[in-house]
C-alpha cells in the first residue's frame, strides 16, 4: 500500500492516482479540497465525512464520491483508505455533489491492486488495463444517498 499524501503527487500526469493510507483510530482530516475528483473507499472502519451539502457516516464496502473542488473534511475510525484521484473530465459521470456507492468485490479488490502500481503507471499494458477496468467497474455507479 503507498501511504503518501495527493500534494506529493498531484502533479503526475495520469488521469487517476490511486493511493492507500493508514490513518490511527479516531485522526480528523481538517475542511479541505482537490483539484481532482475524489473516490474515496475505506478499508474496515468507518468515516465520518463532512461536506458543503452534507454528512455521511460510511461503513466499510462503501465508497463517497467528492467532487473536484468540494470542500470536505473526514474523520477516520479504524480505516485504511483506498482513494482514487481523478482529472474531471476522466469521469463525466461523477455527480455533481457528494454522494456514496457501494463497492462490488471486484471493484474492491481493484482497488486494492491499482494502490500497489507505481504512481507514474504505464499507460500501456497492464497496469492501464487495470486502471482502465477500474474506470469500467464505476462508470455507472449505483449510488445509495445523495444530498
Amino acid at each position: 500500500m503507498r501511504n503518501g499524501r495527493l500534494e506529493e503527487y498531484d502533479a503526475v500526469d495520469r488521469a487517476v492516482l490511486a493511493i492507500g493510507t493508514g490513518y490511527p483510530h479516531g485522526t480528523v482530516l481538517a475542511a479541505h479540497r482537490h483539484r481532482r475528483a475524489q473516490f474515496l473507499y475505506g478499508i474496515g472502519g468507518v468515516m465520518d465525512v463532512t461536506a458543503e451539502h452534507g454528512a455521511w457516516i460510511v461503513p466499510a464496502e462503501r465508497a463517497v464520491l467528492i467532487p473536484a473542488g468540494t470542500e470536505h473534511a473526514v474523520t477516520m475510525w479504524g480505516v485504511f483508505t483506498r482513494s482514487l484521484y481523478i482529472e474531471p473530465p476522466a469521469v463525466p459521470w461523477f455527480p455533481p455533489k457528494c454522494a456514496v456507492m457501494e463497492v462490488s468485490p471486484l471493484l474492491r479488490e481493484l482497488l486494492s491492486a491499482a494502490t500497489e502500481l507505481p504512481i507514474e503507471y504505464s499507460v500501456r499494458g497492464r497496469d492501464a488495463t487495470l486502471m482502465a477496468l477500474i474506470n469500467s467497474a464505476s462508470d455507472e455507479p449505483v449510488v445509495t444517498q445523495a444530498m
